[in-house]
């Protein structure tokens, strides 16, 4: 599931077909894993970050990914098209896990 909540008029969220169903980009971008492999012109569909964040007053979110992993991230940085959700790469759907995007947001 994909969930806001914290300094929101409302907390939302979205199960991963809801995610899914909400409007798309294409985007051209480079892959790389820290000094293993890069994988360049990779095709993704992504849900912008803006979509869900719309109205938010936050000035910071913390993610958390599966695994528990977090990072606090300033939302004008990850905003005005810096940021997005793959859905799916190279015209293949991404797999969920648990069928759920994995990923919590917590504003501030």
């Amino acid at each position: 599931m994909f969930s806001i909540h914290g300094a929101v008029e409302e907390a939302r969220s979205w199960t991963w077909n809801e995610f899914t169903a909400l409007p798309t980009e294409e985007v051209t971008v480079e892959i790389q894993y820290v000094t293993k492999w890069s994988k360049l012109d990779t095709r993704w569909k992504d849900v912008s970050v803006d979509t869900p964040f719309d109205g938010t007053e936050a000035d910071w979110v913390t993610v958390t990914a599966d695994g528990d992993h977090t990072t606090n991230l300033g939302l004008e940085d990850v905003t005005d098209g810096r940021g997005g959700s793959p859905t799916s790469t190279t015209a293949r759907p991404k797999p969920s896990t648990a069928g759920r995007p994995g990923c919590s947001c917590r504003t501030f």
